[in-house]
């Protein structure tokens, strides 16, 4: 079963920010040849939690 699908915009940047981190951490220990750039990970990650945090700003104007 999948988890995390009912987490709130804010729930949901947080996730991908933490997941960023963790690839950053991870970047100096992985050295597989099929794992993405971790700065492309980073980046979408952060690019991923922008797009949340939108959604909450656009919830917060509507009410």
């Amino acid at each position: 079963m999948l988890d995390g699908l009912d987490r709130s915009p804010t729930s949901q940047a947080l996730e991908n920010l933490t997941q960023a981190l963790r690839v950053l951490d991870m970047a100096e220990t992985t050295n597989e040849v099929l794992c993405p750039d971790p700065l492309v990970v980073v980046r979408a990650e952060i690019e991923n939690a922008r797009r949340y945090l939108a959604l909450t700003d656009e919830n917060v104007s509507l009410n």
